[in-house]
């Protein structure tokens, strides 16, 4: 069962590796935001991270506080839909 889990992770990893390394120069090569104040890129980059996280952050205390944590149903279909998507 380890092993599986193993590999898996590995292929995992690997897929989401090149999107990891590659959203950052795609982002700045294909998107200006003419509406912005002039920031830097890395202030940019930096900035969205940040949203990201809190988004993270956010959706997992919703989550916690509808208590589907011990639904193991709904756990399952959040983690399909968060590797699958």
């Amino acid at each position: 069962m380890i092993g599986i889990l193993l590999v898996i992770g590995i292929f995992y990893g690997g897929h989401s590796e090149g999107i990891d390394r590659l959203w950052t120069p795609f982002l700045v090569h294909q998107f200006r935001l003419p509406f912005a104040p002039p920031i830097s890129t890395v202030t940019w980059i930096g900035i969205i991270e940040l949203m990201l996280s809190l988004g993270v952050l956010g959706g997992a205390e919703a989550l916690k506080r509808l208590n589907v944590t011990k639904d193991i149903q709904i756990i399952r279909k959040v983690t399909s839909f968060i590797l699958f998507s």
